[in-house]
């Protein structure tokens, strides 16, 4: 009888011992398992941080919109200025200065066969008012200082 106790005893604690062991090794497996979602989970962070980093700045560096405000009796002046203008392109005493003053608004002219046509291509500070006045009203226009076209 003795040695059923002791062959009992014996495996008891070897079956004790295999079942620390397996605690062990599923405590050793779930800690590197933590581990790595600890470290997914920084790296997501620091990815999060960076491109919070990167909006912020970039909201620090974006300009911020006009408050331009056109005065509402722009149109009547313009008109006027355009009428003033065809009276001194009209009259002889007038007409060579207004002309020198138009001329210098222009900073070339293109002309390109189009067919049975030319196509015009304006460039310089009037054919930036024209393309202004095109995007203002709604009449098309590029409204940069890309050239007007007239064809």
């Amino acid at each position: 009888m003795l040695e059923l106790v002791k062959a009992f005893v014996d495996e008891f604690n070897a079956e004790i011992g295999r079942s620390a062991q397996d605690s062990e090794n599923k405590r050793t497996a779930l800690k590197r398992a933590l581990t790595d979602i600890e470290r997914k989970i920084a790296g997501i962070m620091r990815a999060i941080e960076t491109d919070k980093a990167m909006a912020e700045t970039n909201f620090a560096n974006a300009a911020t919109p006009p408050k331009l405000r056109i005065h509402p009796n722009l149109p009547a002046l313009y008109r006027r200025k355009v009428e003033r203008l065809q009276e001194a392109l009209s009259e002889a005493a007038t007409q060579a200065e207004a002309s020198e003053i138009i001329r210098s608004l222009i900073d070339r002219i293109e002309l390109t066969p189009a067919g049975e046509t030319l196509a015009v291509k304006l460039y310089g500070d009037l054919a930036q008012i024209i393309a202004f006045s095109e995007t203002a009203t709604g009449n098309g226009g590029c409204g940069d200082t890309q050239p007007t076209r007239i064809i």
